[in-house]
């Protein structure tokens, strides 16, 4: 159930700052999840792809982004290298940007029927 949880990852941080006009340009690196039972995976996303990776279960996950609005994005996991997780292939999650800034990110998912914040933090 946690990597399911996973697969629509995304999220927030350790300062607070309003989501800017620029969520797109400005999302592209490689953050560590701070999410309580997540802290073990790691997310690299750019203008089109989200791969999210845990180490621990040896697991990676490609999702498709296509931008919906300026901080809103569908994500669809087009590839799975991992343990029985290939379920998982044509899953579609709709995430919004709740906030970014140069060292942090935070997105909100729906996960069965509830909101969920995801709070990373920007890798170096």
């Amino acid at each position: 159930m946690k990597l399911l949880f996973l697969s629509f990852l995304f999220i927030p941080f350790l300062g607070f700052s309003q989501v800017g006009s620029t969520c797109q340009d400005r999302i592209n690196g490689t953050y560590h999840c701070l999410n309580e039972d997540f802290t073990n995976w790691d997310m690299q996303i750019s203008d089109t792809l989200l791969i999210q990776v845990n180490k621990e279960f040896d697991l990676k996950i490609t999702s498709e982004i296509v931008w919906n609005s300026e901080c809103q994005f569908t994500s669809t996991i087009v590839k799975v290298i991992g343990p029985q997780q290939e379920h998982l292939l044509g899953k579609s999650t709709e995430v919004k940007i709740t906030r970014l800034n140069p060292k942090s990110l935070a997105i909100q998912t729906e996960e069965y029927g509830e909101l969920v914040i995801w709070n990373y933090t920007r890798k170096k």
